[in-house]
């Protein structure tokens, strides 16, 4: 190079080979665009931020000029119980995880008898140990079947989304609260009918009177009020419906019907209703069947609506209803208590849901999806 050559910054003079030479930058490639829709004349076409992220789906996303929607796969919505699933558990799932939620139930309870009765210096009986500790065995029972439906399906497949369980955001809001709503009105319409054909009142029902422990102590009218509007609801819309009804309808799918959805919703009714049946409590045996009714409409709206809030906001506003106006708590702030259980329910089940995601992995072994990969549809 001589010493009349230009620079390569423009300049003119020799080059110091020991300076350093400033190069412009290279500018990225402009990113791939989507084409405008001859049906569509002078649209402005979309840039996605990066097309293989992008996935096509109707309804949702940005829509390009030709009609096309992208969205990113982060952004996709867990599929409602009514959208195919990519690895369905198997229908056996379901009852086997009531059996063991049974069989834990009848252990721990027996075991909890004896450690009490073998502690107590007055060696009680084992009615007079129920009754005094009914309200921790309660919480302890349905703490119990929220492990239980968790880890029951993990067991078999090694996977679990809390979408898989219904923890997840309604994917339509409307239908979420109309099914709410319709679902609200037929229960109770329902009830109302029954009692008046039996000639039922609620002194029917013994569930909720006072050898249950409600009005003796603060300490177990706050121990029922969780129990009844935040344990119990949780607890038994994971198992019976989140877990159960979704095994049960799509085994039956899978393998003959294709109106699964209500059969399934009737069989884990009948099972809902059946686990509340008490040997001791004749008069509540009486309010069965508008269980097992109420089990097969909370199946129903688990289906329709998409997301498990549905039915634990219904089974605790209901639970709610029922003790605050069959009891007589020692305080009537106790009454606030029952009243905002159903939100308290809510917020136990997202903060599950927020539980399921960092404990379990997001994908299972061997799966195709590469490990940077977002996570499986399911």
């Amino acid at each position: 190079m001589s010493a009349d050559d230009d620079r390569p910054d423009g300049s003119q003079g020799p080059v110091d080979p020991w300076q350093p030479i400033e190069v412009p930058p290279v500018e990225d490639p402009p990113l791939p665009r989507v084409p405008a829709s001859a049906s569509a004349p002078g649209a402005e076409p979309v840039v996605p931020d990066a097309a293989p992220m992008y996935q096509p789906l109707h309804g949702r996303g940005r829509t390009a000029a030709g009609g096309a929607v992208f969205v990113r796969p982060s952004e996709l919505p867990d599929q409602s119980p009514t959208d195919p699933v990519e690895r369905p558990w198997k229908w056996y799932v379901g009852p086997t995880a009531i059996l063991i939620a049974l069989i834990g139930v009848t252990f721990v309870s027996v075991f909890a008898v004896v450690i009490v009765t073998a502690l107590s210096p007055s060696h009680p009986s084992t009615t007079q140990v129920t009754d005094d500790q009914e309200h921790w065995f309660g919480l302890g029972q349905d703490i119990l079947w929220i492990g239980v439906a968790l880890l029951t399906p993990f067991l078999f497949s090694m996977y679990l989304r809390a979408g898989q369980l219904g923890m997840r955001r309604p994917p339509v809001w409307w239908k979420a609260i109309v099914t709410f709503i319709v679902v609200v009105v037929v229960f109770y319409v329902m009830t109302g009918l029954y009692a008046w054909a039996f000639h039922l009142d609620d002194n029917s029902n013994s569930l909720l009177d006072t050898d249950s422990g409600f009005g003796n102590s603060v300490t177990r009218d706050i121990a029922f009020a969780i129990l009844y509007t935040v344990a119990a609801p949780v607890a038994e819309e994971l198992l019976f419906r989140g877990l159960l009804f979704r095994t049960i309808r799509d085994g039956l799918s899978k393998k003959w019907l294709r109106s699964s959805p209500w059969l399934a919703a009737l069989i884990s009714g009948v099972i809902f209703g059946g686990i509340h049946y008490s040997p001791a409590a004749a008069n509540q045996n009486n309010f069965l069947p508008v269980l097992m009714a109420l089990g097969f409409l909370l199946a129903m709206a688990y289906q329709f609506s998409g997301t498990i809030y549905v039915n634990i906001l219904i089974h605790s506003l209901n639970n709610a209803v029922a003790t605050g106006s069959n009891t007589h708590p020692t305080h009537d702030w106790v009454y606030w208590l029952i009243g905002i259980g159903p939100l308290i329910a809510i917020a136990v089940t997202f903060l599950l849901s927020r539980l399921v995601r960092v404990v379990f992995p997001g994908d299972p072994p061997n799966s195709a999806r590469p490990p940077s990969a977002e996570p499986a549809i399911v």
